[in-house]
């Protein structure tokens, strides 16, 4: 958990409520808390780097990957691969692992003008990584290969939210225009745009088969319906 103020955060057990650890800092709330792995490891990103926990362990490792104080922008976690993925300040990307190590290091992601991202994405897998710029650039990058692809979505806004499906086919995408998209890494393309406003929040559930929505309200969908959606025609039969 992080204060709303992002300058205190807790490592708590699930089971009992007790403290772990604490941490202080300038940290990113409310997105602090990016991901957990089967294992129970997961990483809490603020402005100073990345740090790493196990709650089966209890042990907590930070890696500073962009260098100095106040250099990491946004982070993800991929929970199959343990790989992270760090957007810094210099508009570089660094892939590592949890043990800190660099494994990619991709410098002006946006080019040697725009240095900005507000989402980065981190394939379950590990294989790719999509990072969303300010003016709604969303570049997909491969791995090993390091192919680069840039993709523009202006319909969206900035984007603030950005996580791949459970078995990594989709993306999920929150813009602060509103609305909340299902988007195709492969194609490049929008599958379904769910026209809601004032969410501050989207997430998968656990197995890839509904979507939720956090604003004022809680929002959930349906994938099967979503991605498939039923389509009626009228009976030629008067009276059916």
């Amino acid at each position: 958990v992080v204060n709303q103020e992002g300058t205190f955060g807790a490592l708590l057990d699930a089971h009992t409520g007790a403290q772990i650890d604490s941490f202080r800092g300038r940290f990113v709330a409310p997105r602090g808390l990016v991901g957990h792995s089967a294992e129970t490891r997961g990483i809490l990103h603020h402005v100073d780097g990345v740090s790493v926990f196990s709650a089966q362990t209890r042990t907590i490792a930070n890696h500073a990957p962009c260098g100095g104080s106040g250099t990491h922008l946004v982070s993800s976690f991929s929970e199959q691969s343990e790989r992270i993925a760090t957007f810094c300040t210099d508009g570089s990307l660094i892939v590592f692992g949890v043990d800190g190590k660099v494994q990619y290091l991709f410098p002006n992601v946006f080019g040697s003008d725009r240095k900005g991202a507000s989402a980065v994405a981190v394939s379950p897998d590990g294989n790719r990584v999509v990072v969303a710029g300010l003016d709604s650039d969303l570049v997909v990058l491969e791995l090993p290969s390091q192919n680069k692809r840039i993709y523009r979505h202006p319909q969206v806004g900035v984007i603030g939210n950005l996580s791949f499906s459970p078995d990594g086919r989709f993306l999920l995408m929150l813009g602060d225009r509103g609305g909340v998209s299902i988007w195709n890494p492969d194609r490049g393309v929008t599958i379904r745009r769910l026209p809601v406003y004032g969410d501050k929040a989207a997430r998968w559930s656990i197995d890839g088969k509904m979507l939720f929505a956090l604003g004022q309200q809680l929002r959930r969908w349906q994938l099967l319906f979503v991605l498939n959606p039923m389509h009626l025609s009228a009976s030629s039969q008067p009276g059916i």
